[in-house]
């Protein structure tokens, strides 16, 4: 079974090869891995909108509001 791959734009595009690889020199082996990783099966490629990932919620500014809720659904 294929681990869930849940992740922004930037990853569905490596997955899909639609990103230009010398923008991301920084990730090279891992854009290869991602890509490998999906083209053999081993990633479900899932879009999640930025409000519902988790990983979203450290690197994004939220209203208070929404800072409660997120915090509620990570304890």
């Amino acid at each position: 079974m294929p681990a869930p791959a849940i992740s922004d734009n930037t990853c569905r595009s490596i997955v899909h090869d639609t990103v230009k690889l010398k923008k991301f020199k920084a990730i090279d082996m891992r854009y290869h891995w991602i890509r490998n990783c999906a083209n053999m099966g081993h990633l479900a490629k899932e879009n999640m909108a930025g409000k519902e990932n988790m990983a979203d919620y450290f690197t994004k500014i939220y209203s208070e509001r929404n800072q409660l809720g997120i915090r509620r659904r990570i304890r």
